[in-house]
């Protein structure tokens, strides 16, 4: 599965499969890491429900929307459905925990508003 680019760089091919903002259906993306190397990635979900955001950290971004989607996560089943409007990645879990603490403040939720301001404006 890895692709070699050079002598001393090996790369390692991931699929990521996200739920996209209304409208945009769902997609699958190719991200290409160095081997050895592993993200944790801080997620941002919308529930169509009651338009609240749900806020999380992974190691594995794909299994843990497809949870999410089945209601396999017990704090957010009763706000299904949900959507994947923002996510980032750390290589360090505890730069993601952090960084995931901190967009559950107020001031984090700001930041996330304003980060997808464009994408809210469409939401009637």
């Amino acid at each position: 599965m890895g692709k070699q680019l050079s002598d001393e760089n090996t790369y390692k091919i991931i699929g990521v499969y996200m739920f996209l903002p209304k409208g945009l259906g769902a997609g699958f993306f190719r991200i290409c890491l160095p081997y050895g190397i592993m993200y944790c990635y801080i997620y941002v979900l919308r529930s169509l429900k009651d338009n609240n955001f749900y806020t999380g950290y992974t190691s594995n971004l794909e299994n843990r929307i497809l949870e999410h989607q089945k209601g396999q996560v017990k704090s957010a089943k009763h706000r299904l459905p949900l959507e994947l409007v923002y996510f980032e990645g750390c290589i360090n879990q505890q730069d993601a925990t952090s960084r995931e603490k901190y967009l559950k403040t107020t001031y984090g939720k700001r930041y996330i508003k304003k980060r997808i301001k464009k994408y809210l404006e469409t939401i009637p």
